[in-house]
């Protein structure tokens, strides 16, 4: 499975299971959710079929993209 085909939602509960959070921020930092036992199951079944260093992607709905790279 490729990075970018995630949901934004997707991607969010994947990274705060990934970092070991128990929650996860969707749309800024007002809005806090809570991982639900039904988000950890699926974002460790999403977990299982993404490639190494699959977190490194940027998506069109990041906001900050960190500094890119000369000659990229």
């Amino acid at each position: 499975m490729k990075p970018s085909q995630l949901t934004k939602r997707e991607w969010k509960i994947c990274e705060a299971v990934h970092l070991g959070f128990d929650h996860y921020f969707l749309n800024g930092p007002k809005d806090k959710r809570p991982l639900t036992e039904a988000d950890i199951v699926e974002a460790r079944d999403l977990l299982s079929k993404l490639p190494q260093g699959w977190s490194g992607e940027e998506q069109p709905w990041m906001v900050c993209k960190g500094n890119k790279k000369k000659g990229k």
